[in-house]
């Protein structure tokens, strides 16, 4: 079990199998990337490959097809942003749904639930209970998969209790279709487990156990965490008894405690220096970029079982009392998934233990917290209370170009007089001077009504220089915005009829189980395209692609008729599509008008 070879990465996981489409997926996160949330649709979309992440055209395709059937919740404290002039996130309005735990802590679970269907409706489920967050974090993590099985051991009214407590925090069509349809399905766990439970905390309305965890007793214990707490150490000490207790963090976090706190627990470990140690089989396992530890594992022998628990939760005491966080509950054969399988050592094989060294504490006292830390701490703080309040952003035309005027409201945090506030639009990179002195904190000013966004980033520096500046993005309520802001936005994305016609081939394609046009996508992708202008003469069969979408899925070409709607509402953007293309588009048409 956890052979540190076998590694999947989450957009692998979340990649449909072969003939199925998405349906709807509902993921959460407590910190979330833009960025990498750009790259979720990506894996809905079977052409996915080198260069598609870079691609702007490939991206919008994945994104016009997908993002509405996505639903993503996170802590609203915690969404993030590069500066950059990334005019897509604007398509990712509607997906992200920014929550606040409810008992004060952080909104922290990280999971996916997955609905896809084929050609002819046949619908099936997958979930995700994962340890990371939607970002290019490079630690060391856990995602345990588990697929619909007509006899699987987990069933899925645990995971529509999970949703309509999300649903509860923010609701969503989306959330709400998939719980109903999860709910009367089993999932398989992954062998050798032969019981599976998933468990929500501090979600509205699941009635869980508080504590699933702290619950468990055993006869030997392993505990896997990136942070840690001394009260809630205690309280795992139940898991096993002591001489029988291995604790895995690391090794910033062990010092923080102090060995007298540790102690409980014997020797703790930690991941070698070199986490890669013992990898190395010829082959390019040794070159892993992995990094730090992030996974959180809690597992406990009792008889001849063993019990995990996986997720999103750290051994301190928020994590069960103020944060939501979701934990995946497995039961299987000790021999197989018990603590001694896990860290034995036996010879060059590569398990659990290979990556793991001791880390023996010489200061039995917890170490002061330094300067640093102490400010990092009080700009989290002030990000928190600023996430708390809530911003309007009301749009103005000046001209050619855009106002932006930031409207806060609510009980402002408390900035040191020296503290510097900044903001700016996620699709623009340059930062604009805000304050707290009035209601109306900053005027961002945009070049075109495509840039105009409800993400508003903003960044906190302190005076004292001790940390980098704490940057976040804000989800705000347009007030005013253009009725025809995606329009533009649209002409803006597809420049020429060259890339209308590359993604209307690759909307038509993405999900396509027909091999020969999932392999031309990733050669249109890959730029071995040309740069010839119409779809005609880059050789795309775009009415061959429009008759097979027609036969398997008319959603897709209402999609397509959206985005041809749009375009064809000025001469400007009818001027992308190629020669002919209305013509051809009418003989489509009726079908979606019969079908309704």
């Amino acid at each position: 079990m956890l052979d540190p070879q076998d590694r999947e990465l989450l957009l692998d996981a979340l990649r449909p199998d072969p003939g199925m489409i998405l349906d709807g997926a509902v993921g959460t996160s407590f910190t979330l990337d833009l960025e990498a949330m750009l790259l979720a649709p990506l894996a809905f979309a079977l052409f996915d490959a080198d260069g598609a992440a870079s691609d702007p055209t490939a991206l919008l395709a994945a994104i016009q097809q997908y993002a509405e059937n996505i639903a993503l919740y996170c802590d609203q404290a915690h969404i993030h942003s590069k500066p950059s002039e990334q005019k897509l996130f604007v398509l990712l309005e509607p997906s992200l749904l920014p929550v606040r735990a409810p008992n004060g802590g952080s909104f922290h679970p990280k999971l996916w639930a997955l609905r896809f269907r084929d050609g002819h409706g046949k619908v099936r489920h997958r979930l995700l209970v994962l340890s990371r967050n939607l970002t290019f974090d490079t630690s060391w993590d856990l995602v345990v998969r588990l697929d619909e099985e007509s006899d699987g051991a987990l069933p899925g009214s645990d995971v529509a209790r999970v949703l309509h407590g999300l649903d509860r925090l923010a609701a969503s069509p989306i959330t709400k279709s998939v719980a109903e349809s999860v709910a009367a399905v089993r999932f398989a766990t992954p062998e050798p487990f032969t019981h599976g439970h998933l468990h929500a905390i501090g979600l509205p309305g699941t009635n869980g156990t508080t504590d699933p965890i702290g619950q468990a007793t055993g006869d030997r214990a392993l505990v896997v965490s990136p942070f840690l707490g001394a009260e809630r150490l205690a309280v795992l000490e139940r898991l096993g008894p002591a001489r029988s207790r291995t604790l895995v963090s690391r090794p910033d976090e062990l010092q923080r405690l102090g060995g007298k706190t540790i102690a409980p627990w014997g020797t703790p470990m930690v991941l070698r220096s070199a986490a890669t140690a013992g990898l190395s089989n010829g082959d390019e396992a040794a070159d892993s970029s992995l990094q730090g530890l992030h996974a959180k594992l809690y597992v406990s022998d009792h008889g001849d079982q063993a019990s995990w628990f996986v997720g999103s939760a750290n051994a301190t005491t928020s994590g069960v009392r103020r944060n939501v966080e979701t934990l995946l509950e497995l039961t299987g054969p000790k021999s197989k998934t018990g603590v001694g399988s896990l860290l034995s050592e036996a010879g060059k094989e590569v398990r659990l233990r290979t990556l793991l060294e001791e880390f023996p504490l010489t200061d039995p006292d917890p170490a002061e917290p330094s300067p640093a830390d102490r400010e990092r701490k009080r700009l989290e703080q002030i990000a928190i209370g600023l996430c708390a309040m809530d911003l309007q952003v009301h749009v103005r035309p000046r001209g050619a170009h855009f106002e932006l005027e930031l409207v806060l409201t609510g009980d402002p945090p408390q900035l040191d007089g020296r503290d510097e506030l900044r903001a700016r639009p996620v699709t623009r990179s340059s930062w604009t001077d805000a304050s707290m002195d009035s209601k109306n904190v900053a005027t961002l000013e945009v070049a075109r009504v495509s840039e105009v966004t409800s993400l508003i980033a903003f960044q906190i520096e302190g005076a004292a220089g001790l940390v980098p500046p704490r940057e976040f993005v804000m989800v705000g309520t347009l007030i005013d915005a253009p009725a025809d802001r995606i329009d533009r936005l649209l002409i803006d994305l597809i420049p020429d009829r060259r890339r209308f016609a590359l993604l209307l081939f690759l909307l038509l394609a993405a999900g396509d189980p027909d091999v020969n046009n999932s392999a031309f996508a990733r050669e249109l992708i890959a730029g071995q395209d040309g740069a010839s202008a119409s779809g005609n003469e880059l050789n795309i069969p775009l009415y061959e692609s429009l008759v097979r979408a027609s036969a398997r899925d008319l959603e897709r070409l209402r999609g397509i008729d959206t985005l041809v709607t749009r375009l064809s509402t000025t001469e400007e953007g009818r001027d992308r599509l190629p020669d002919g293309f209305e013509e051809m588009w009418e003989s489509f048409r009726p079908l979606l008008r019969q079908d309704r």
